[in-house]
């Protein structure tokens, strides 16, 4: 059986539900939840959680460290991703960022990969200014999305989740000045180090606010095609229930006045997102905010705590 799995923490569990609700084939769905479970009851939901705790015990405690929540998450994609592989239990494996929505079969993509990675690109032609999201945007964050992958289960993508998984746990930082964006800006690499990778350029999948300037988005008859196709999966990169009148709050190019196509996309998911019981978890707070750490004075500290680890671990 496939398989789809997802990271996040506790505040994101609502959007999870969503994400894994979308999937209708027939696959194994686990969310390795980065945080404490707490109050949560696990036979409430559809899909396996695991925290990550039970998984890398040792390494748990250097990354809650080291990372805040948003660096954490990231690093822990190709942490997680080798875990299943290690399992033997799935032939192909997706990840799938708690935000995105799918319109399609996940197990269509599955049945056309032709290589034994699959990524795919922000976007697949040049946007015509220099408007968040262009091509300056790009390369500070990543030529490909880090929200949406897919792989194989061989001894290729072990070695590509491991040595991305090295670069995660020593390099994950949210530190473009440095090179840096957390797990993203390292997958610029995988088709130079690594044979079989796969550059996806379908303009219905892994749909977003940085690829709109390509994809004409239109609903009709409860029906989602992106330039004539069938949508496959539509990605709300900083769409929030607190600022359902933006489309992302990463940018501002892109608004329901300037794109009215999209507002039966978005009512339709924020009504579900809305509804959803478990959307009382959106205000938890993160349970390893406070690291652990101590000031001077034996006080303890949270992001201040993270900031003496890296100036002890300098970043480079």
């Amino acid at each position: 059986m496939n398989c789809i799995y997802s990271i996040c923490t506790l505040s994101n569990i609502a959007q999870a539900e969503l994400m894994f609700d979308s999937v209708t084939d027939q696959v194994r769905k686990v969310l390795f939840l980065a945080d404490e479970k707490r109050d949560i009851n696990v036979s409430e939901f559809n899909f396996e959680i695991i925290e990550v705790r039970d998984v890398i015990k040792d390494l748990h405690q250097t990354l809650i460290k080291k990372y805040n929540a948003f660096e954490l998450c990231c690093a822990l994609k190709p942490i997680m991703g080798l875990n299943l592989l290690n399992e033997g239990k799935a032939d192909k494996v997706c990840y799938a960022d708690t935000d995105l929505y799918f319109y399609s079969s996940v197990n269509a993509i599955f049945d056309s990969m032709q290589g034994d990675f699959l990524l795919t690109p922000h976007f697949v032609s040049s946007p015509k200014d220099y408007e968040k999201i262009s091509e300056l945007d790009v390369n500070n964050t990543g030529l490909y999305n880090g929200g949406f992958y897919l792989f194989k289960s061989n001894d290729n993508t072990r070695k590509i989740l491991e040595w991305w998984q090295n670069k995660t746990i020593e390099k994950g930082y949210n530190h473009s000045e440095s090179g840096m964006f957390v797990d993203q800006i390292w997958l610029n690499y995988l088709p130079i180090y690594f044979d079989k990778i796969e550059v996806n350029k379908q303009l219905n999948l892994n749909v977003a606010y940085w690829n709109l300037h390509e994809r004409n988005v239109q609903v009709e008859n409860d029906k989602a095609s992106v330039n004539g196709e069938a949508l496959i999966c539509y990605h709300f990169s900083g769409f929030r229930l607190t600022r359902p009148d933006l489309v992302s709050i990463h940018q501002e190019k892109y608004s329901f006045d300037n794109h009215k196509n999209l507002v039966p996309l978005f009512k339709a998911y924020y009504q579900k997102w809305t509804n959803s019981k478990h959307s009382k978890y959106n205000d938890y707070t993160y349970s390893y905010e406070d690291s652990g750490l101590k000031d001077k004075v034996g006080k303890r500290i949270k992001d201040k705590a993270r900031k003496i680890f890296r100036n002890e671990n300098p970043l480079r």
